[in-house]
């Protein structure tokens, strides 16, 4: 386990999410804690089961008061039982202090998860099902529900959701990198979603042109085709209380086969200017991204190790998150 690291020694105000451990990943609360707060880090979003005994999460929250940690929650959405739901939303608000978590609808990606128009939106009707009683559960308990732009809302679906559901306790965990895979432009999503935004995953993306249209990866903060700068300016002036947690998975780059039918089967209202748009972005902004294939496992720690140091000293120098 990594030694505990003393609130004067934070290196950045930037914090951590659990997804960013791909290579090696770090599960219970006590030992994640101490991984993120040992490289700097200065909170982060934190996945609780229901069953972790409550002397675990008192251990963690006090821990992180300690140490001057930000913490956030990640958990899912509520599915038959929102007794269940109100009682985990419970454990986060109540015994860990936290007051917003981070969910998902769709863990996978929509073009690769569905193949008709028709699966999709069936899919749409048990996601808005679940949001429904979460939301309930977020109102009688005043914590904010915060939904990932998690490559299956575009940025229209995410405007219409967010009216659909109208709450002060619904909001958006505003990832800056997702929607370049549903060929929307990354400012525009910003800008577009940032008045909404409760949580965020920051994060710089790379592309790279390939046969059945670009790949996709998450690079080292100030390496890829996001602006920075730009978009954290943004997100202070809409919510200037909100945390920054870093996204940042180590692994071979994700394909968006924008040029096959399979991957417009579930978009029916997107027309030709989206795909030129994205393939003129590519090619302007393309590069040749990291392939993990060959690492040795002890190579792959050492990738993923460097890329968080290199975005601990970009949010330090560069955006003065200190």
């Amino acid at each position: 386990m990594a030694p505990m690291m003393p609130a004067a020694q934070k290196k950045t105000t930037l914090g951590f999410t659990p997804a960013s451990t791909t290579v090696k990943r770090v599960r219970e609360p006590m030992a994640y804690l101490d991984y993120f707060a040992s490289m700097g880090f200065g909170g982060g979003q934190i996945g609780i089961r229901g069953n972790t005994p409550l002397e675990t999460v008192h251990a963690v929250r006090d821990k992180a008061a300690s140490m001057g940690l930000y913490l956030e929650g990640s958990t899912g959405l509520a599915r038959d039982d929102s007794d269940e739901c109100e009682n985990r939303l419970k454990l986060y608000k109540d015994e860990l202090g936290v007051n917003v978590f981070r969910t998902t609808c769709l863990s996978g990606r929509r073009y690769e998860t569905f193949n008709t128009l028709g699966e999709w939106r069936e899919a749409v009707k048990e996601f808005k099902r679940r949001l429904a009683l979460t939301v309930r559960v977020c109102e009688r308990l005043k914590i904010t529900m915060a939904v990932e732009n998690h490559k299956d809302w575009t940025v229209e679906d995410n405007l219409q959701l967010l009216k659909e559901f109208e709450s002060e306790y619904f909001g958006v965990c505003l990832d800056f990198g997702n929607n370049v895979a549903l060929l929307d432009d990354p400012d525009g999503t910003i800008e577009a979603l940032a008045p909404y935004a409760a949580a965020m995953h920051f994060k710089d993306v790379g592309v790279e042109a390939y046969e059945d249209g670009f790949l996709i990866a998450q690079v080292p903060l100030g390496t890829g085709i996001i602006d920075l700068k730009k978009a954290a300016a943004v997100l202070k002036r809409h919510n200037p209380k909100i945390n920054f947690s870093l996204e940042m998975m180590s692994r071979n780059p994700l394909k968006v086969p924008c040029l096959t039918d399979k991957y417009w089967a579930t978009f029916p209202h997107r027309s030709g200017r989206y795909l030129s748009r994205a393939l003129a972005m590519v090619k302007q902004k393309g590069r040749k991204l990291h392939d993990m294939t060959d690492m040795s496992q002890q190579e792959k720690l050492d990738f993923e190790r460097k890329n968080f140091d290199i975005c601990v000293a970009y949010a330090r120098d560069e955006l003065g998150l200190v």
